[in-house]
């Protein structure tokens, strides 16, 4: 049995000033959250200021105590893994133990304006990818020969100080979802309804046991939009401003896998997201036009909306499908009566509720 976990999402880009993510951590954390994420990316959709978020988290963690510090996520093509590898375990340290990594291929945002490979057999470089941070994490001296890497006697001088650092690997596709299971300490996919995450869910159980691992070694997350309010339509209403309405179309197949229609012009390839989405002129507006195509179905269907009880009826609803860790967005319509309808109320009554 798991102990259902809520972590929240620091506000990048950020809206005032950079110090303001630091408050927020610590706020997250006071008001019992059990885990603090950030996005890892250089440029960002909707587009803002975007500082480097290690060392927003290296910061936070001397404001902090409890919670995880986490990203979600970092790419397997920014740093070289022993690079990767040496800072989170120096943030391990600074944190005394709660840094989580949460990992996957890549978005072209941050890649191709600035010339890294990434299109080459991304899931096999990331397979290497994990097995070089725990290598270089656990071992005293690693050699490692792959079609990506290659490490002879390397060794790092600083250790994390967890045994290893969990890594929680961002899978929306069947051979992610397996991978995950096989090798991942964790789960983050986005854009699922309880339905969807039951089913996608087998990929992971099918992964773990291709590798005699049980789906309990893995923490079961989901990266998801909520909005709380006295009265279900004001919560709607915030998931329905823009730019937030727009990400909920950034996925089209997984709309479409829940059951929905989306008819989206042929300019939005079914990876839009990855592939093709950028914050330059053209690509802002484009972004902005994908807000045309969501309907209200498809905001409730993949949100935590509405009153307390609202919340409390769908989040049990994701409990049941297999969801052990909760990554919320927070959307408003008042961000700090969220965090507080959770800390007071939802957080309390899923504390003794078990997965």
């Amino acid at each position: 049995m798991c102990r259902i976990r809520f972590g929240i999402a620091l506000p990048v880009p950020v809206k005032t000033s950079i110090s303001s993510l630091i408050e927020e951590a610590q706020r997250n954390e006071l008001l019992g959250f059990d885990s603090i994420w950030a996005s890892d990316h250089l440029l960002m959709m909707p587009p803002g200021p975007t500082p480097e978020i290690w060392s927003i988290l290296a910061v936070a963690a001397s404001y902090t105590s409890k919670a995880t510090l986490g990203s979600a996520v970092s790419d397997i093509h920014r740093y070289h893994p022993a690079v990767f590898a040496q800072k989170l375990a120096t943030i391990d340290h600074l944190s005394k133990g709660r840094i989580s990594l949460g990992l996957g291929i890549g978005e072209a945002m941050n890649l191709e304006p600035f010339g890294f490979d990434w299109l080459r057999k991304p899931l096999a470089k990331m397979i290497e990818y994990i097995e070089v941070l725990r290598g270089l994490w656990t071992m005293d001296s690693f050699n490692f020969n792959g079609e990506f890497f290659k490490l002879k006697n390397a060794f790092l001088q600083i250790k994390p100080i967890q045994k290893t650092i969990p890594i929680y690997i961002a899978a929306n596709s069947p051979k992610t979802r397996r991978i995950t299971g096989r090798i991942g300490d964790g789960w983050i996919p986005t854009r699922e309804t309880p339905e969807t995450y039951m089913r996608n869910i087998e990929d992971v159980k099918k992964g773990a046991e291709e590798a005699n691992r049980s789906i309990n070694d893995i923490d079961r997350g989901l990266w998801i939009y909520t909005a709380i309010a006295d009265e279900y339509n004001e919560a709607l209403n915030a998931l329905k401003a823009k730019p937030i309405k727009s990400m909920y179309a950034i996925w089209p197949k997984k709309i479409e896998e829940a059951g929905f229609k989306i008819n989206l012009p042929e300019k939005y390839p079914q990876n839009y997201y990855m592939s093709k989405c950028m914050p330059t002129e053209e690509g802002i507006r484009d972004f902005e036009e994908l807000a045309n195509y969501v309907t209200d179905d498809v905001i409730e269907a993949f949100s935590i909306c509405g009153t307390v009880d609202d919340a409390i009826g769908k989040i049990e609803k994701y409990v049941k499908a297999g969801v052990t860790h909760f990554m919320l967005v927070n959307a408003g319509p008042d961000r700090l009566k969220v965090m507080e309808a959770y800390s007071q109320k939802i957080i309390p009554y899923f504390k003794e509720y078990k997965s």
